[in-house]
């Protein structure tokens, strides 16, 4: 006989005193096997982000992003040249969303002064940036 939850549990009992007879708890559904995460060679799609990315780019880049949700995604930073808080969340969120849905999602080509900025602000791990050796 498979555990019940203190909610099931409590559910089933309500039911009972409606119905005025036991009712059986029911089964247990199998969790379903989580599939392995895609790698980013396999269909990957490509993402160029503009020069800046301040608050006017954010709604577009979230749009784009949006639009990509599930697949394996490359994001080429190399043309820009600002970044704001805005895009910053918006690229974090993307980041926990694919390891969330177990897709590929990596960053190519951070200018140097840009990778220098979101290290200070703590933000290199999450956004993957690769120090270039000088």
């Amino acid at each position: 006989m498979s555990r019940e939850s203190l909610w099931e549990r409590r559910a089933r009992q309500w039911r009972e005193r409606l119905d005025g007879k036991p009712q059986r708890a029911p089964p247990k559904r199998k969790p379903k096997a989580e599939p392995p995460p895609k790698s980013v060679d396999e269909g990957e799609a490509r993402l160029n982000l503009p020069e800046s990315l301040d608050l006017a780019a954010a709604p577009e880049l979230l749009d784009n992003l949006r639009a990509r949700r599930g697949k394996p995604t490359v994001v080429d930073a190399s043309a820009v040249a600002r970044v704001g808080a805005p895009c910053l969340q918006v690229l974090v969120s993307a980041v926990r969303t694919w390891a969330f849905d177990g897709v590929a999602l990596s960053f190519v080509g951070w200018p140097p002064s840009i990778a220098e900025t979101l290290e200070l602000v703590g933000l290199g791990r999450e956004l993957r940036v690769e120090r270039s050796a000088q």
